[in-house]
């Protein structure tokens, strides 16, 4: 499904559906195997791969835009390689992500909790690019079947901190859109069962 995503306030209700979705609208509950993950192509068409490579790799030396991103390889033993952004495409970088609703969560902390972050970034022209962002949560254990949608959360706050002029963005695999009424209205927070009509608003 593509999707041309535009700026919209976050004051406003986030149903399932629109551009500003709560986001467990795009929880994945296993889609690689048994752990949640969420693959996502971005469509720059004004942002060259050089450019949106740098801009990625100084959001993460910068700890991201909740500080809770950190520059990190996937492979043991080699977690200092985080990235290759100067040979050919694709340029690609690697991060590790603390979902906000575990950063304060010992247990969590304790079991690493964490989201894997893969970036490629393909050369298309000298001022356009496209991306393929990758999402998968570290420990998939009984707590963590499901992510809550913090793995398309974690991409999507990249691409909103890169401060593109334009993107597109497509969904390949994992953390699918979910129309408004899908989701039982009591996941969301204010909910009362005793209303005549339930909001289902995110605050």
């Amino acid at each position: 499904m593509l999707c041309v995503m535009a700026l919209v306030s976050r004051s406003a209700a986030q149903h399932c559906g629109t551009l500003a979705q709560a986001q467990i609208c795009r929880e994945d509950c296993g889609s690689c195997g048994a752990q949640p993950c969420c693959t996502l192509e971005w469509d720059l068409p004004q942002t060259s791969a050089t450019a949106f490579a740098s801009n990625i790799l100084q959001i993460g030396e910068a700890w991201g835009p909740d500080e809770l991103y950190r520059l990190e390889g996937h492979t043991p033993n080699y977690t200092a390689w985080t990235h290759d952004i100067h040979d050919d495409s694709p340029k690609s970088i690697q991060l590790i992500h603390t979902p906000v609703e575990w950063a304060a969560d010992d247990y969590a902390l304790s079991e690493d909790r964490v989201d894997q972050i893969a970036i490629s970034i393909y050369y298309v022209t000298a001022s356009s690019s496209r991306v393929v962002a990758f999402s998968q949560t570290k420990r998939a254990t009984v707590p963590w079947q499901c992510d809550l949608g913090s793995n398309y959360k974690g991409l999507f706050q990249l691409i909103s901190a890169a401060n593109v002029p334009e993107y597109r963005e497509r969904t390949l695999y994992g953390c699918m859109s979910r129309e408004f009424g899908v989701i039982p209205p009591e996941v969301y927070p204010g909910y009362d069962p005793s209303a005549a009509t339930p909001s289902t608003a995110f605050p």
